[in-house]
């Protein structure tokens, strides 16, 4: 079907067809030379104006059952949600029109130069011919100029590229990792189109295109990436919906031993609570908590990241009233703390009955009760203060002096310095800045977290 007024633009950039290409494209043509100004004008008709008449081409009737094959190649595997069916709007149509080849192995791009070749101008048919040769990237958003503009990271090539926008320089920030493809006009870009990839999903993408890229010839590598960004586009948009799919799933808790984090208790009636305190006291294997009112239940010693080995903690032992309560966080381990019980203190406790609860049950019930919270809130100047004083303790003292497993048990601060984990402590304060600066609570100056560490916002 020929693409409506209120229609998503066919160019990918989001927009209304009206408000987009069509309204590009409709702006009459004056004979006025054209002033410095008007460059950016000028060419963005002209962009506008081919994708219109590119439109045109692929509606006609001829190559509708091509469209919906391509189309099926594309989306192999529905269902897909309504946001995962927008990105592929945004890609799908400029893949088709210059990327996708018929069985001729001619692109629609290409198909319409040939044909329309006479009735085109000599810049027209550039303009063409540069459409059909640029590539989409993985950038990374380096710096945000709301309604400007930003700067942009080719996470492939490592250029940077200075892009003119307006709609997305209000809901990007810095980091954000995007799939997008550039409109490159003489006097600056423009982004033709743009999908968010979820910042976590950074290296697993890049880690899963290179294992593509390993089978290409070694002396070719910018030739390889050229075409996995173009032709192989329908692979790399399955890998973007898989990540951002992974990432937006509750993730998956479980505790140093690799269990499913579930809260278990086991409550038992105690004959002499005494007796049962002095065993416990004379036990290794328990320790009494800071409060004074219960025990820790501890491992023997393990081995830790980095090398180092420390004792785990298994569980509680809370007595409540004449009632012993032991609590752990998944089952394997509540049933191993009640063998030790009955083992330690058998001749004491007799066994009253266990319960169970997930996490989601948990989450659930914090949930209601802050629902029913009739507290009157914080004031928003106090909350602010003392978020402040909160993120400068946590992430200037607390956290880069901490070690990290993601850092194979090093701190922050020593990782930073070793060359062979620099690049993975660039990649946590990302991190950080990036959700802080979608936090409007979060009232911290990151950069202080940079110099700390002594690391380049590279």
């Amino acid at each position: 079907m020929k693409t409506g007024r209120n229609d998503p633009c066919p160019c990918g950039s989001g927009r209304k067809f009206k408000h987009c290409c069509l309204a590009g494209s409709s702006r009459p043509e004056t004979d006025s030379p054209p002033q410095a100004d008007d460059v950016l004008s000028i060419e963005s008709q002209q962009y506008c104006g081919l994708v219109e008449k590119l439109v045109d081409f692929m509606d006609r009737p001829g190559n509708r059952q091509d469209l919906k094959k391509a189309l099926m190649d594309f989306l192999p595997d529905p269902p897909y949600s309504e946001l995962e069916l927008d990105w592929a709007g945004q890609v799908f149509h400029l893949w088709y029109m210059h990327f996708r080849p018929d069985k001729n192995f001619e692109t629609l791009n290409e198909r319409f130069l040939r044909t329309h070749r006479h009735s085109l101008s000599p810049a027209e048919r550039a303009f063409l011919d540069e459409m059909g040769r640029e590539r989409f990237r993985l950038m990374e958003v380096r710096e945000v100029r709301p309604s400007v503009g930003l700067t942009l990271t080719d996470l492939h090539s490592g250029e940077a590229f200075e892009v003119r926008e307006r709609s997305a320089s209000q809901s990007l920030v810095p980091w954000d990792i995007i799939l997008t493809r550039l409109r490159r006009f003489s006097t600056h870009n423009e982004l033709d189109m743009a999908v968010p990839l979820v910042r976590g999903a950074k290296m697993p993408m890049l880690n899963l295109l290179a294992e593509i890229l390993q089978t290409a010839p070694p002396d070719v590598p910018d030739a390889a990436i050229q075409y996995l960004m173009t032709f192989g586009m329908a692979y790399v948009f399955s890998y973007v919906v898989m990540l951002n799919r992974q990432a937006s799933m509750p993730p998956e808790m479980r505790n140093s031993d690799g269990d499913e984090l579930v809260i278990c208790t086991a409550r038992y009636s105690v004959m002499d609570i005494d007796a049962v305190r002095d065993v416990f006291c004379r036990h290794r294997s328990f320790r009494g908590n800071d409060s004074g009112d219960g025990f820790v239940w501890i491992s023997g010693s393990r081995k830790m990241p980095g090398g180092r080995t420390d004792r785990v903690s298994l569980g509680t032992v809370q007595f409540d009233g004449r009632d012993l309560i032991l609590e752990t966080n998944s089952e394997p381990r509540l049933k191993k703390g009640k063998a030790l019980l009955e083992k330690v203190a058998g001749e004491w406790i007799t066994h009253r009955g266990d319960s169970f609860e997930d996490f989601d049950q948990i989450m659930a019930s914090a949930q209601m009760a802050k629902s029913q919270n009739t507290e009157p809130e914080i004031p928003p100047e106090v909350e602010t203060q003392i978020l402040a004083q909160f993120f400068e303790q946590y992430y200037l003292e607390q956290w880069p002096n901490a070690p990290v497993p993601a850092l194979n048990g090093l701190t922050p601060i020593q990782a930073a310095a070793d060359p062979r984990w620099k690049n993975q402590v660039v990649e946590l304060v990302k991190g950080i800045e990036n959700g802080m600066a979608r936090d409007p609570k979060a009232n911290f100056d990151i950069n202080r977290l940079w110099n700390l560490l002594r690391l380049e916002r590279s």
